[in-house]
């Protein structure tokens, strides 16, 4: 019998069943006996199954912020030849990205960048009518930060240059 449809429409059951172990596992433990052979090993294969399943959501988080990531990526414009952004998503491990205010010292101009932290490098855009255009990327290692605590800016300074980045709370931040 022939089937339509993606490949990913038939991997919702097996993936729905397995966050529904837990609650059967946790169900079957309120119903044992404590003084019964099975609530150990019980005990044990709900542990398991919780630590698989937080697995398999980190996970799918991790791909969901690769794909979000990678979308992002093809959409900045003006890369020098140097950084291969695409590559870079692939193969550096992606902290944070998002929209971030620049803004100059004496906060008299603040304008909107894209930033993209990664494990080694810092890297942001302007955004433009299509997509964004490459501004700017330092090695983590090359920045000065400043933290100014209690505030919800940082201040970065690199290549003569000291930027402000000003996030929606001290929390975001």
């Amino acid at each position: 019998r022939r089937v339509h449809g993606p490949l990913e429409s038939f991997l919702v059951k097996p993936v729905q069943r397995c966050c529904k172990y837990p609650l059967l596992v946790r169900e079957i433990l309120r119903n044992t006996a404590e003084d019964s052979p099975d609530c150990a090993p019980l005990e044990r294969a709900f542990e398991a199954i919780s630590v698989a399943l937080d697995t398999v959501n980190e996970k799918k988080r991790d791909q969901e912020a690769l794909d979000e990531a990678l979308t992002l990526a093809a959409s900045v414009n003006g890369m020098p030849e140097e950084l291969d952004l695409a590559t870079l998503v692939r193969d550096k491990r992606l902290l944070r990205f998002g929209p971030i205010l620049k803004t100059a010292r004496d906060g008299s101009k603040r304008e909107e960048r894209l930033f993209m932290l990664f494990d080694t490098v810092l890297l942001w855009a302007k955004a433009k009518r299509k997509g964004y255009e490459y501004k700017k990327h330092a090695l983590l290692i090359d920045l000065e930060l400043d933290n100014r605590a209690g505030s919800d800016e940082v201040l970065l300074a690199f290549g003569g240059s000291v930027y402000a980045l000003v996030f929606e709370s001290v929390d975001e931040k």
